[in-house]
């Protein structure tokens, strides 16, 4: 479990046992978040559900808001470990297209399926600083391994022909992955199928050889 991210702690912990009773509130955090949304939340339900006093709580975090940004924080490093482990160069450059996106996107819907609360901890109020500036960090460095996936595959490609791509594939994931994760059973699955093929069908028209020149020639054209 990635380390909690220290601006929103009142105090630091010395020793694991601290780490682990960070991990424990905020854990309970999210379940807590999950069954009664944010605003219904407390801090008393959340210690009783972390199994520790609320004066414990207290110790650590001044108020519930900076747990919640604490679970913000906390999910995107989550992401950006997710990501670091598929976008490789390695991946990027022996994995067939359809191979890549279906284990990038499965391994994704797992990771927010694992976290019920994602929902009301992220649109409960507005995101912190530290929690946009992380946001637009972790897409930054997305498309940028978008763009490098891009190149490899077909090094005729500008730069700028791979940031309009990468820009566009991060628009289409983010939207569709959230249409589907507010689906069920079937459905998700149909849906996530249905972003894998939106993505799959998008990246061939750059990546297979002189498609994307003759589709820019004529757009130009028109």
């Amino acid at each position: 479990m990635p380390e909690t991210p220290e601006p929103h702690l009142r105090r630091q912990p010395q020793q694991a046992r601290g780490q682990q009773r960070i991990q424990k509130i905020l854990d309970a955090a999210e379940h807590i978040f999950a069954d009664v949304g944010y605003g219904n939340a407390t801090t008393n339900a959340i210690a009783v559900r972390a199994e520790t006093s609320i004066g414990s709580l207290y110790q650590f975090f001044p108020h519930k808001e900076a747990i919640r940004k604490a679970l913000v924080l906390r999910y995107l490093e989550e992401m950006r470990t997710l990501f670091d482990q598929h976008l490789t160069p390695e991946s990027l450059e022996t994995l067939s297209l359809p191979l890549f996106l279906e284990r990038l996107i499965h391994d994704i819907a797992q990771l927010r399926e694992s976290h019920q609360g994602f929902r009301p901890i992220f649109f409960a109020t507005q995101i912190s600083p530290e929690g946009i500036e992380c946001t637009t960090e972790l897409k930054h460095e997305i498309m940028q391994r978008i763009s490098l996936l891009l190149t490899i595959r077909n090094p005729a490609l500008s730069e700028q022909q791979c940031a309009i791509c990468a820009r566009t594939c991060v628009a289409i994931f983010q939207s569709l992955m959230s249409l589907a994760m507010d689906l069920q059973g079937q459905e998700r699955t149909d849906q996530l199928n249905e972003l894998r093929l939106v993505l799959l069908s998008y990246l061939q028209t750059y990546i297979s050889n002189g498609t994307q020149e003759r589709v820019s020639e004529t757009c130009s054209s028109i």
